[in-house]
This record gives structure tokens, sequence and C-alpha cells, in this order.
């Protein structure tokens, strides 16, 4: 009979972990959707501007670029450096 009883608070103590262990899964759960929707980046549509380009072929580096009008490009003397900055 000793044996019956301890099995039983066994039994018991598994479904009380089972039930609680469920309920924190939910909460955890429930605040993950909370924090996803509060992460959750806004997109913002980009602007239906067209943009026109440019190309530059560098002769001394043998490399060529694409890059919106309106830009300036300046290469460097001392290193392989070229920099695009709006003017």
């Amino acid at each position: 009979m000793r044996i019956k009883s301890y099995l039983l608070v066994f039994i018991l103590s598994l479904v009380l972990f089972f039930i609680i262990g469920f309920r924190l899964g939910e909460k955890v759960e429930k605040q993950n959707q909370i924090n996803s929707l509060i992460l959750t980046p806004t997109i913002t549509p980009f602007p239906k501007k067209e943009i026109e380009y440019q190309d530059y072929k560098s002769k001394k580096y043998n490399l060529k670029i694409i890059y919106p009008k309106g830009f300036q490009i300046i290469e460097s003397t001392k290193e392989a450096l070229i920099e695009v900055k709006k003017k």
C-alpha cells in the first residue's frame, strides 16, 4: 500500500509540473508575440522619383562605377580610393 501512495504522489507531481510548464510556455509565447510586434520595423516606400545614373571609368585603376547624377567623383592620388560625394 505504501508503494501505491508514492506512485500516486509521483504521478500527481508529474501532472502538476506539466500544467505549470504549459502555463509558463503560454506566457513566454505571448511575450514573444508582443516583442515581435514592437520590434518589427515598419517599411516605408521609396519615392517613385526616377534616379538618373552616370558611368565613370577610371583608366588608372581599370574600374567602372555607376553613380547617381548630381554626385562628384574624386580620385585619390596616394592610394586606390575613389570617393563619391554629393555636389
